[in-house]
């Protein structure tokens, strides 16, 4: 095309015909306000000021939308060598003038669009950091990550990525076909060379940087920062040093003494412990109802078996008395009352309950891992075909429900939500004379006597489910063992025996340490062939019955709740007294 501002006077286009109605050329479609700015345009861009006449275009465009000034504007970004947006405005130009354009028209932009197109290419931009803004040539392309590719213009560029607290990268590159660039931003860093009170703590936003008299820190934040200087009966210093990208400070801070207007806390607390810990490892102090933590002077550490351990971590206070509530995550805060003057420091002690008092400290919540108990066990075994069972007889598809009672022992591991019991039975019964339970299929009860005997050894566990001072068990169960018959005038025989069993238990354990459960069992016998006690196949029964058992399971966590050594301490120039024990919710 000869110039880019010519005015167009596209026809309306439907179904490849003529148009059958010329349209009116633009300037005459344009309102007054429009039109002047059009005007202006076309005067300047004829004069070579594009810039200018890029600006009267977009006016004229915000005034009236009309599609055919999307074509003046594209002109002007592709004489500024903008051929990205040329590009861009071009296609937009096709889109939204579809009907106000001639078929001529468009084969001329469809042309001009292949020329500029290849005076672009997609550019892959890599920053290592998020939400950092980048610019090419002081327009904005967007902030990272930038997923996908970037369509630029071909040659040198001038490229800018920048992010508050990191070093602003600004160069020029040079864009060609497969170029990808790839930033690595520096975090912006300043340094502090202090002179102060020999002896004195100094903290940067709460955190220490090191004692004096002198301190240098070379790897810090720029910007503003709270600088607090504290020392043993000196006035503590408050104030903001500002430190600079790639700059050291340098100040000399001579502190005031003042020991009458200065005061301590000592706070040794620890979580479930007397071991005291430090603010890195959770502890948190709030003095007199604030809602904000307080800075510490840092810890004072003390030699503890041959090795250093947290003595206290101390805090700078008014005299005079003070409420101190202490926090550690993993355990519930208390507070307490606490005297410190100028001559003497107040010191709270002692250690938080557990978080959780439901389970952590319950007696069926916190067990120690470990248990020993013992008890008595009963249970019914039938038997549906059990042959030979009494000597001297013949008798066949003889029943037998036989009644078995004794001691068991158990002892093994048991956790907050899992138990393993090795256990031990011994059950004893017997059938004297004619038996309900012992009964032949064709002449109905048999009169026998006898006693039976039955021991296993074997492992019970399954899922538990602490509620306090109670818990919910079961389970399966499986032993090994042996099982006698005596019939009365004959000898005994023993036969192998396996069992497999289901069980539940309900153990109510209001003391720390012990527990006592009581729930049923159902499961099965194998027994093995003998001439007194099966078939040649040997016998499988059911069993069913009940158990109790008393067990010692020792809980340290719980007795030393209800001992009271969960709780604060306080002490003083005026003496020593103890804060409220906790509630069990961990209350004031």
């Amino acid at each position: 095309m000869a110039t880019a501002v010519c005015a167009f006077s596209p026809a309306v286009v439907g179904q490849g015909k003529p148009p059958a109605v010329a349209r009116r050329p633009l300037a005459e479609t344009l309102p007054e306000a429009a039109r002047i700015e059009y005007q202006g345009g076309k005067i300047l861009f004829d004069d070579g000021d594009y810039a200018t006449a890029l600006q009267k275009f977009k006016s004229a465009y915000a005034k009236q939308t009309d599609a055919r000034l999307l074509y003046n504007i594209a002109a002007c970004e592709k004489n500024l060598r903008h051929y990205t947006k040329a590009s861009r405005l071009f296609h937009q130009y096709l889109l939204d003038g579809r009907d106000l354009i001639t078929p001529q028209d468009r084969r001329e932009t469809e042309e001009l669009l292949k020329v500029i197109d290849a005076l672009t290419t997609p550019v892959t931009i890599t920053v290592s950091e998020e939400g950092a803004r980048i610019t090419l040539d002081d327009e904005p392309i967007g902030t990272s990550p930038i997923v996908g590719t970037t369509v630029l213009d071909i040659g040198q560029r001038k490229l800018r990525v920048e992010k508050d607290g990191f070093r602003t990268i600004a160069k020029v590159v040079q864009i060609d076909p497969g170029t990808n660039l790839d930033f690595k931003l520096e975090k912006q860093r300043g340094g502090l060379d202090l002179t102060t009170q020999a002896g004195a703590t100094v903290t940067l936003d709460g955190k220490p940087v090191g004692t004096g008299p002198v301190i240098k820190a070379d790897d810090l934040p720029i910007g503003g920062h709270a600088l607090r200087i504290e020392a043993p009966r000196m006035r503590p210093y408050q104030g903001e040093v500002v430190l600079e990208d790639d700059k050291t400070r340098t100040l000399k801070i001579e502190l005031e003494s003042d020991p009458e207007q200065f005061a301590e806390i000592r706070v040794a607390v620890g979580c479930t412990s007397q071991a005291a810990l430090t603010p890195d490892k959770g502890l948190a102090v709030y003095l007199d109802g604030s809602e904000e933590s307080t800075s510490s002077l840092g810890a004072r550490n003390r030699v503890e078996k041959g090795e250093e351990a947290t003595a206290y971590v101390p805090f700078s206070v008014t005299p005079g008395s003070h409420t101190v509530r202490v926090r550690i995550p993993s355990c519930e805060p208390l507070e307490t009352t606490v005297v410190a003057t100028s001559a003497s420091p107040g010191v709270v002690s002692g250690a938080l309950p557990p978080l959780h008092p439901f389970f952590n400290g319950s007696p069926a919540g916190s067990p120690n891992r470990w248990r020993v108990g013992a008890g008595f066990s009963y249970s019914v075994v039938h038997f549906g075909d059990f042959q030979y069972f009494f000597p001297g007889t013949t008798l066949r598809s003889t029943s037998a429900n036989l009644a078995l009672a004794g001691p068991v022992i158990s002892g093994g591991t048991q956790s907050r939500w899992f138990l393993t019991l090795l256990e031990a039975r011994l059950l004893r019964g017997s059938s004297t004379g004619t038996q309900e339970g012992v009964t032949n299929s064709v002449i109905g009860p048999v009169s026998q006597a006898g006693s039976f005997t039955t021991w296993d050894l074997g492992v019970r566990f399954g899922p538990r489910f602490p509620l306090y001072v109670a818990s919910l068990s079961l389970g399966g169960e499986g032993a090994l063992g042996g099982f006698t018959a005596s019939p009365e005038g004959a000898s005994s025989n023993t036969a192998f025996m396996i069992r497999g069993a289901a069980w539940a238990s309900l153990d109510a354990q209001p003391l720390c340490d012990f527990t006592f459960g009581v729930g049923p069992h159902v499961g099965f016998r194998v027994i093995s062939s003998s001439s007194s006690t099966g078939s040649g196949n040997g016998q499988t029964s059911s069993d069913f019955g009940v158990f109790a058992i008393a067990a010692w399971v020792p809980n340290t966590l719980c007795d030393r709740k209800r001992n009271g050594e969960f709780r604060l301490q306080s002490s003083s120039g005026a003496g020593t007294a103890a804060a409220s024990p906790p509630s069990p919710q961990g209350g004031r």
